[in-house]
């Protein structure tokens, strides 16, 4: 019995035998291969796309899609209904923080561990890291912004004014979207 509650605690929480493999591996995945930008670019019009349309339409959600795009990316003023539900999306964490944000935290190991004191290079290969991975960060945010706001301003269009409403609606789309 006891041998069989050792094994069942070791699978539950492994510890941390193989953090650094763990961490070469994603950084060399999302850092070596700049591929993976473009690949995670092309989820907003190859997934939440089709996700919007079957609901909204194919042209009012590719008109909706471009001008989200546009006004994420140019940082165009948005409406003040807009900056609010995006603002509350942020505070519960859906439109900033992701799985591969989980991932990259736990590719860097325990938190222990990422707290003690390092040596210049492990700083300097760390801010490398971070630089690195920035694209991704930036495209993911991007993704989600977009998504949100395309599903928002569709929703309106069809005469929906009530925020709580239209804050569901973007957040399911970015749940359904963006790899939850």
């Amino acid at each position: 019995q006891q041998t069989m509650n050792e094994h069942y605690r070791y699978l539950m929480n492994p510890g941390n035998e193989a953090a650094e493999l763990r961490s070469f591996v994603f950084k060399w995945y999302f850092i070596g291969n700049a591929r993976q930008l473009l690949v995670n670019l092309t989820q907003v019009p190859l997934v939440t796309y089709g996700y919007l349309a079957v609901r909204h339409g194919d042209i009012s959600t590719g008109r909706e899609l471009a001008r989200a795009y546009g006004d994420i990316i140019r940082r165009r003023e948005l409406s003040g209904v807009e900056l609010d539900l995006l603002s509350q999306g942020v505070r519960e964490g859906f439109i900033d923080q992701s799985l591969v944000t989980e991932l990259a935290a736990a590719s860097h190991g325990e938190v222990l561990q990422r707290m003690r004191a390092k040596g210049t290079l492990s700083q300097q290969v760390g801010r490398l890291s971070d630089l690195g991975l920035w694209p991704f960060r930036w495209s993911e945010g991007v993704n989600r912004r977009v998504s949100f706001l395309a599903a928002i301003r569709l929703e309106q269009l069809k005469g929906n004014i009530d925020p709580k409403s239209l804050f569901l609606a973007g957040r399911e789309a970015v749940q359904s979207t963006q790899a939850e």
